[in-house]
């Protein structure tokens, strides 16, 4: 349960690893509003939009689909020989994998200490707890000594750590459950855990002031500091970090910095975990104290304890 902090030498950067397991979940979406002439129809998710005078299969596809430039797929689903002529009164299906979406909420899942959450990104806040709703276009903060989980439909989560603060963007699904998500970390520590998904587009966002990170299927951390600048943390699968025209693209194992009104830094790896040397299996004396072997390039360690194997829950 005890987690050390890293230095990466060439980029400064900071990464907490568990000497158990690593310690969050997390998930989001992205968002979308369905016009007032779609309804349900054909496969579960399919809707159906019903022509009228002056619309064409180019502009409905740039009002319903999440790629307009999928409009091809449209007309062979719908079997039109001349995709550019369409009728008042007919109508058009559109599949459940290429619309926009529709809104998806998060739940509360682990809370600790003081967090709070502003409904419409504006106005007051307000206390939030266990179980509670966190609907696309709020905003939730920790205070210090707090921590908040939100887990989504499909099982992704997103761990926020004391003194953080992250809008829900976009959250959204199609097709079922298909979750796309976007967030904005203004400020503090964050921990994606993504589920798996087909498909080649990306389903995770996180923006910062700095940066864009997206992914599909991973688990990666994400930080904002008073010096704006975003450190991107890649624990498992890969990641895209973008900013200023430049995308770096990251492995499992490798992370990058990037510095307000700056392109992403090349990708640097992580240090190896430091490995605890004869652990006790009960601390009895106070002070505790706590053996590693040299991690080289480590700059310092930072020690952390949890009442949980996922350390959510954290003592020091």
């Amino acid at each position: 349960m005890i987690s050390a902090i890293r230095s990466v030498g060439i980029a400064t950067l900071y990464l907490e690893v568990e000497m158990g397991k690593s310690f969050l979940r997390f998930a989001t979406v992205l968002v979308m509003v369905l016009g007032f002439l779609l309804s349900p129809a054909y496969g579960a998710e399919d809707v159906e939009v019903l022509i009228t005078k002056g619309d064409t299969l180019v502009h409905i596809c740039e009002k319903y689909l999440d790629d307009p430039s999928e409009w091809p797929q449209v007309a062979t689903v719908n079997q039109l020989d001349d995709p550019h002529w369409i009728y008042p009164g007919q109508k058009i299906i559109i599949p459940a994998e290429l619309l926009r979406g529709i809104p998806s909420d998060g739940r509360v899942t682990f809370l600790k200490g003081a967090v709070e959450v502003q409904w419409s990104g504006h106005g007051a806040w307000e206390p939030l707890g266990i179980e509670g709703i966190v609907p696309q276009g709020s905003t939730v903060r920790t205070g210090s000594d707090s921590a908040l989980e939100v887990t989504f439909e499909d099982g992704s989560s997103l761990f926020l750590r004391s003194d953080t603060t992250v809008g829900m963007a976009k959250l959204t699904k199609r097709g079922g459950v298909r979750l796309f998500q976007e967030l904005f970390l203004e400020s503090g520590r964050v921990f994606s855990r993504i589920k798996k998904a087909t498909g080649k587009e990306p389903r995770y966002r996180i923006r910062t002031p700095s940066t864009i990170a997206a992914a599909r299927g991973t688990e990666f951390r994400v930080s904002h500091d008073r010096k704006s600048v975003t450190r991107v943390e890649v624990l498992q699968g890969q990641v895209v970090a973008g900013a200023r025209q430049r995308r770096v693209p990251l492995k499992e194992g490798e992370g990058t910095v990037v510095s307000m009104g700056r392109q992403p830094t090349p990708p640097a790896k992580l240090l190896s975990p430091p490995v605890h040397i004869n652990p006790e299996p009960l601390y009895k004396k106070m002070p505790l104290e706590f053996r590693f072997n040299r991690v080289e390039g480590a700059v310092a360690f930072r020690v952390i304890l949890g009442r949980d194997r996922d350390f959510k829950d954290i003592i020091h």
